[in-house]
């Protein structure tokens, strides 16, 4: 769903941030980007693997500067399947966060004292179900294991629920609810195919305007992302994506 929390899913980190979308492939996949937001930089590495007919596994580590690191893992698995593009994934996914940044004596998510070994962490829970080839429901919740995680990435546990369409081949439009402390966020997103070997891809979400293109080849894919940040800034994300599926895998 470009410019949705899980953004411009398809590529194999979105299933940390709605882990149903593990089970979109049953061939192995592999990942890497490079990150700006909030003037900091850094790297994700991903990997999805199907030891299992209907299951697979996903594994994610991410470096930022100032020594932020975020490991996780997720499974799902396939429950249903009928008619083509039909079908329903569930999948669930566990995040541990390092947040002790270089140079400082204090833990910057818990605001003690700190070693390597302060650290936090969140899990969550995801549903995506398509019952007709023309629209997904999706539901994903994330519950933190502590309050130092809230501070790191300065949001609560959430709900979100969310609607996807599917218009001719090629065309998704989504919309979202997301369901915070004290606080509701919508999110709209929209996906378009081209003639081409490229995807345009933009979003609306909380404030912020979300735009990229990723292009597509044999069993390569390629993406450049750019949203709003805070303020006037720009954040941007840049990845590459392969597997043997890719060339008739659909995007999510």
């Amino acid at each position: 769903m470009g410019g949705t929390r899980n953004q411009f899913q398809g590529e194999a980190s979105s299933g940390f941030l709605n882990p149903a979308a593990i089970g979109a492939g049953s061939l192995p996949v592999l990942y890497a980007d490079y990150f700006t937001t909030g003037g900091v930089s850094g790297f994700t590495g991903a990997a999805e693997i199907n030891p299992f007919s209907r299951l697979n596994l996903s594994f994610m580590g991410r470096r930022s500067e100032g020594g932020v690191a975020v490991y996780g893992m997720g499974i799902a698995g396939q429950l249903l399947s009928g008619a083509p593009d039909t079908y329903l994934n569930i999948g669930g996914a566990a995040r541990l966060v390092n947040g002790l940044e270089k140079g400082q004596e204090r833990c910057a998510v818990c605001g003690e004292n700190g070693g390597s070994g302060a650290e936090t962490g969140a899990f969550s829970a995801g549903v995506i179900f398509r019952p007709f080839p023309s629209f997904s429901l999706r539901y994903i919740g994330e519950w933190a294991l502590d309050s130092g995680y809230h501070q790191l990435f300065e949001g609560s546990d959430y709900h979100r629920v969310g609607i996807s369409f599917y218009f001719l081949p090629g065309l998704m439009i989504s919309l979202e609810r997301e369901f915070r402390e004290e606080l509701t966020l919508d999110h709209f997103g929209f996906n378009l195919r081209t003639g081409l070997p490229l995807e345009i891809m933009t979003g609306y979400s909380n404030g912020s305007v979300s735009g990229g293109v990723r292009l597509a080849w044999k069993a390569i894919r390629a993406s450049a992302v750019f949203s709003q940040d805070e303020g006037d800034g720009i954040r941007t994300r840049v990845s590459m994506e392969f597997s043997p599926e890719l060339d008739g895998r659909r995007v999510e």
